[in-house]
């Protein structure tokens, strides 16, 4: 008797393994035990010809009935070839066959001019998870207005791209550029989204209208410091600010505006996060995204995995488990220009790939480094290459690019042993949303 797994569900072994059915966007751990036999079987061999099959035959045969229940694999009479599905080739394609670069988001910082003082805006003491939708920025670069937005604004119409993200600082403090760019892509380029990040607090209800009215694309993305009665992550004026950011909010709401909320945590607030977000969505109706500060040392842990408590990112559709393992699922398709025109693959990430200004844009674009970071999966971080959970997570790539080079602050996001740690710590750690984990012993 022989045992197969579906041509939708792979084995994924590493310190740890897993099983992963891309038909039911599951995903099933299992101990060693359990993943030696699976191996075995999908080898094609015989079950009875299994080692211990005597000593484990019960405890085989509940594993693969409840694989066979959940049509993650079947019993077969005889050796069966499953031809696994494939979205994409298999080798590595080189020189023309090389896919065409696919362009998603680009970000660019108008100058980092803000009136708040937080002491951990550009401050190489922290690492901010998910920067790149907070307001931080760069405090040494120059004023908006000195850069060529409309040749950029033409290069984005010609790459594609989906979405512009104007951040850095507080973009409305720079309403006339901010203006400038929008007329412009209204012109030129109508399907582009123009999404501008910013604590809200600089410009009145009155002028953000206008920017609604005037290009239908338009959308702010608010990062919030608290919810009034919660305390905040700003170094001064707290109150005033919640204040400000939630009638703003309100307006906004009422006048059903498109907007986001980034939460924007530190060690200031943190303990209050639940209570934040339970109160955005209440009053807003809005599930925020999260934004949090901690000590680039690694001495703090994230929020989210407080508790051994580990996020996992589902699937949205079958390809994604390949697309996962040949791209990176944050940085992929994306690039950021600061105030200065240097361009990074994350505004976050600190390593430059090139200037604008000095080069131009497309000569930039075309350097293999920024596709090296596109490419940067799982399996070239080294705290996560030999982990088997790691086609189903996705964390912060900052974190991970700094982690490659900090040992420290990989715990502080990842409650997962390192590779080198016992292949038994993934069953001992909580996984968010285990309507779709399961854990299967031998």
């Amino acid at each position: 008797m022989y045992f197969r797994l579906s041509s939708l569900v792979y084995l994924t072994k590493g310190c740890n393994s897993s099983l992963y059915d891309m038909k039911n966007n599951k995903i099933v751990l299992l101990d060693q035990a359990a993943s030696q036999f699976i191996g075995h079987c999908e080898a094609n061999n015989e079950i009875e010809a299994y080692p211990d099959y005597q000593m484990f035959q019960e405890r085989i045969h509940l594993l693969l009935n409840q694989l066979e229940d959940w049509g993650m694999g079947k019993y077969y009479a005889a050796k069966t070839h499953i031809e696994k599905y494939r979205f994409n080739m298999p080798a590595t394609m080189k020189g023309f066959n090389t896919p065409v670069p696919y362009f998603v988001r680009v970000y660019l910082e108008l100058g980092g001019v803000c009136i708040q003082d937080c002491s951990f805006c550009d401050s190489a003491s922290y690492s901010n998870w998910m920067g790149c939708r907070s307001c931080v920025g760069s405090k040494t670069g120059s004023p908006a207005g000195n850069m060529d937005y409309e040749a950029i604004i033409d290069v984005l119409r010609n790459l594609e791209v989906k979405e512009l993200i104007l951040r850095g600082g507080s973009p409305l403090l720079e309403w006339e550029t901010l203006n400038r760019i929008a007329a412009y892509a209204a012109k030129v380029y109508e399907p582009l989204a123009l999404t501008v990040i910013t604590n809200g607090t600089e410009a009145s209800f009155e002028q953000i209208k206008t920017m609604y009215e005037a290009y239908p694309g338009f959308k702010l993305n608010i990062v919030l410091f608290g919810v009034e009665s919660v305390s905040s992550c700003a170094d001064s004026g707290t109150e005033e600010l919640i204040a400000a950011q939630c009638r703003l909010l309100d307006r906004l709401s009422e006048a059903k505006l498109p907007v986001a909320i980034t939460l924007q945590l530190t060690g200031m607030n943190r303990d209050g996060a639940e209570e934040m977000i339970g109160a955005i969505g209440a009053r807003w109706g809005i599930k925020p995204m999260v934004s949090e500060v901690v000590a680039s040392d690694g001495r703090e842990q994230l929020t989210h995995i407080k508790g051994d408590a580990k996020p996992i990112a589902r699937y949205k559709y079958e390809q994604e488990f390949f697309m996962r393992q040949q791209y990176n699922t944050c940085l992929y398709g994306v690039f950021s220009i600061d105030s200065l025109g240097n361009v990074t693959s994350c505004p976050e990430i600190r390593e430059i790939i090139g200037n604008i200004r000095e080069e131009g844009i497309m000569s930039v674009l075309s350097k293999d480094r920024l596709y090296d970071f596109w490419e940067m999966t799982k399996n070239k971080v080294s705290h996560c290459r030999n982990c088997s959970m790691k086609y189903f997570c996705s964390d912060c790539s900052v974190f991970e690019v700094e982690a490659n080079e900090r040992d420290g602050l990989h715990q502080a996001y990842c409650s997962v042993a390192a590779a080198s740690d016992s292949a038994a710590s993934i069953m001992a750690t909580d996984f968010k949303a285990d309507d779709f984990i399961t854990r299967l012993y031998l």
